[in-house]
């Protein structure tokens, strides 16, 4: 099967690049035939890399194909004329806004393709001309996220070793009139919930992991601190970073905290999975797809599609939007933290499940049944 992908990241440390490489790299796997366009990160390129340098020799190719998988904004060069021209959107939330809305509908693409069931049925009732597929999942490489992965040593970042660890995969951009802080991964509930949780007393810390630091971040910690000044201590840890680092950093913590307020993928919370480290996680989204094991779940206190408009957000796709209550993960984050021994045996069977069921050839296995079903 001849099959070209059309943009966009492929060679980057971040989620939407490994989506396009590792599915890409998973076709060619299954011994189809992969054509690659559109890249826009090639700054990113490592020669010593061997799945960069076979993206590489993917671009060189040339041929037209019936089956075509576009990224945005690529998919203003869709042709009319192939059975497929598929959009698959990211590995996160669906931020279906105005904009692309419009580039959706006056394209030629033909089918669109979502993480979650939630994402699919939101977009089915605003594209009723598309035909929209949950199930091209976020996966993990099971060769850097597994359980013999070697834990990164936090006492060189001033951490014991028998401090408990928490760690939150931070929302990493500023605060906007239309984008509030912690708007989709929660971030604000996780640090509020920790802050007011714990104590100086408590030997146990948050790592707040971001791509980059934003003063919005330390922003809403200083002004939480107002409501709980002795808190337990807080450590940053900003900058974009590989993925073997960051198996090792997910590996060395007790517990990911991840309330998440839509119905995005959350590849951070599976990495962590994979790995052995448990979750906390809002019931919703992909934690709840892929979830059955290594998750402590905190079923939503609200959900409601208004939410999005009354915080600001202008999205047209923000029906499934929760709030996680504060209260109810602080309460789980302390059932954690007071019941240690009964996180490692809970992690395994979490990372066991993972390993089965969701690496990247799973996901380029997938859409080739796509294809093959005209779906």
């Amino acid at each position: 099967m001849d099959i070209t992908w059309n943009g966009d990241w492929f060679y980057a440390n971040r989620s939407h690049a490994s989506v396009d490489r590792y599915i890409a790299l998973g076709l060619h796997e299954l011994g189809h035939n992969v054509r690659v366009t559109n890249i826009v990160d090639g700054k990113h390129f490592d020669p010593k890399n061997e799945g960069h340098k076979l993206i590489k020799s993917f671009t060189e190719k040339k041929f037209d194909s019936d089956y075509n998988i576009y990224k945005f904004p690529s998919i203003k060069s869709a042709k009319e004329g192939p059975k497929f021209n598929c959009l698959i959107h990211g590995d996160g939330s669906y931020t279906f806004s105005v904009r692309e809305k419009g580039l959706i509908e006056s394209s030629f693409i033909t089918h669109l393709w979502l993480p979650t069931p939630e994402q699919a049925e939101i977009v089915d009732r605003l594209l009723s001309k598309k035909v929209v597929s949950p199930g091209v999942d976020g996966g993990i490489d099971p060769k850097v996220f597994n359980l013999n992965v070697e834990p990164f040593d936090f006492t060189t970042m001033g951490i014991k070793k028998e401090t408990f660890k928490f760690v939150l995969a931070c929302d990493g951009v500023q605060s906007t009139s239309n984008r509030p802080f912690g708007s989709f991964r929660g971030s604000d509930i996780a640090i509020e919930s920790f802050m007011g949780g714990f104590s100086s007393k408590d030997h146990v810390c948050l790592i707040i992991k971001a791509a980059k630091g934003t003063g919005i971040v330390d922003s809403f910690i200083q002004k939480t601190e107002s409501v709980f000044p002795d808190h337990a201590p807080i450590i940053k840890d900003y900058g974009m970073e590989p993925h073997e680092l960051m198996a090792k950093k997910w590996k060395a913590c007790d517990c990911m905290i991840n309330p998440i307020r839509d119905c995005r993928w959350e590849m951070c919370c599976l990495e962590s999975l994979a790995v052995g480290t448990p979750c906390v996680a809002t019931y919703c989204g992909g934690p709840k797809r892929y979830g059955k094991e290594g998750i402590y779940f905190v079923q939503p206190s609200v959900v409601d599609g208004d939410l999005c408009r009354s915080r600001g957000d202008v999205s047209l796709s923000r029906d499934y939007w929760t709030e996680p209550s504060v209260k109810d993960f602080r309460e789980k984050m302390r059932h954690v933290y007071e019941n240690k021994a009964e996180l490692e045996p809970f992690g395994i069977e979490g990372s066991k499940h993972v390993l089965k069921n969701w690496k990247w050839i799973d996901m380029s296995q997938r859409i080739v049944g796509f294809f093959e079903k005209g779906e």
